[in-house]
């Protein structure tokens, strides 16, 4: 496994990692997340209390560059490229949050696949450390929804 700095964040590290087994022992060990492994493919526990909030590439530029804190971000080349972020369950929340249109919700009972898993043409890559604290599902919409209506207005 390498771990090249990631621009941006002082002493980041993104991992990049040779084989799906070597991502399941870090993920395991390091972050301290539940994961499933089968067919070259890296997935969320089932029932694992991390949702996932999945947007276009663009949208989740705007995103992460207003976020006060940084929280695990990966790539999915698509098409078309997608940012997915992990985040806290929504829980009390749980319909009050009105999706946008170009966005998914990912609750923490279905699959959250995870990087290196192959997903479209490339294999998803983290944009920020898995290591990273996860964001309060109530902060990460708020700023989703504040993006959107700076991006359209």
């Amino acid at each position: 496994m390498t771990e090249p700095e990631f621009p941006g964040d002082e002493g980041a590290l993104v991992p990049q990692f040779d084989t799906v087994a070597d991502a399941a022992d870090f993920y395991e060990q390091q972050v301290g997340w539940q994961v499933t492994v089968a067919r070259e493919k890296i997935w969320l526990a089932h029932r694992y209390e991390i949702d996932a909030i999945s947007m276009p590439e663009s949208l989740g530029q705007l995103v992460l560059d207003r976020l006060y804190k940084r929280c695990p971000v990966f790539r999915s080349s698509g098409p078309p490229p997608r940012w997915v972020f992990l985040t806290l369950p929504l829980n009390a929340l749980r319909d009050q949050w009105l999706v946008p249109a170009t966005v998914s919700h990912l609750w923490g009972t279905e699959f959250i696949w995870l990087p290196p898993s192959q997903w479209g043409e490339q294999p998803l890559e983290w944009i920020t450390p898995p290591t990273s604290p996860l964001s309060s599902f109530a902060v990460l919409a708020g700023v989703i929804d504040r993006a959107i209506a700076d991006h359209s207005g």
